[in-house]
């Protein structure tokens, strides 16, 4: 969520003594790559539908930047499409390119973070 929301990731341990899982983690370039673009707009939720929350953020790419969360135990699916994104469209001033329909499935309590093209 750090990432859509481009907040300021802060770490106050040893670098040296992270778990294993997340080095990779806080190094990936698609998730640099929403965190750090450079308009900082912030992310906005733009779904909610059962366990689901759809976050999305148009970037400077031209891409957009997308997060589902699965707040639930079981896998879910969610379907993005231009309908999903419309609450970006009533936005002064931000650009949201049109993307395809495309299909997430996501883990129970997990997410699943996108570059989507326009």
């Amino acid at each position: 969520m750090w990432a859509i929301l481009n907040a300021p990731l802060m770490l106050g341990n040893d670098l040296g003594s992270l778990q294993p899982w997340l080095l990779p983690l806080l190094t990936d370039a698609d998730m640099l790559a929403v965190q750090g673009d450079f308009a900082g707009t912030q992310g906005r939720r733009v779904l909610q539908t059962g366990t689901l929350d759809v976050w999305a953020k148009p970037m400077t790419t031209g891409e957009l930047g997308v997060v589902v969360l699965n707040r639930g135990s079981a896998p879910a699916s969610v379907r993005l499409s231009d309908d999903t994104m419309s609450p970006l469209r009533t936005v002064p001033g931000l650009t949201v390119p049109s993307i395809g329909p495309t299909s997430v499935e996501v883990a129970g309590e997990d997410a699943v973070l996108l570059r989507l093209h326009g």
